[in-house]
């Protein structure tokens, strides 16, 4: 059977300690819940820390691109 629900994606620098990753965790978890969608965390950068890891729902796949920035944004 074919998954028809659509995708729901929370981009994150990292999940380490913070409030807006707290967010990231708590908001993917509850649209888990609902199961109208498939949510996904994706970071980009690297998690040290496993505190609010250990949080996530089972179910909810997380993506973790670590890897060195491609570019760095500067403002004047």
């Amino acid at each position: 059977m074919e998954n028809k629900r659509p995708a729901v994606m929370e981009l994150c620098l990292t999940l380490d300690t913070g409030g807006l990753e707290r967010v990231v965790v708590n908001l993917t978890n509850e649209l888990h819940k609902t199961r109208g969608v498939n949510p996904c965390i994706c970071t980009v950068g690297q998690t040290k820390g496993e505190l609010i890891p250990a949080t996530i729902s089972p179910g909810v796949e997380w993506v973790e691109l670590k890897g060195k920035p491609h570019f760095t944004v500067k403002t004047a």
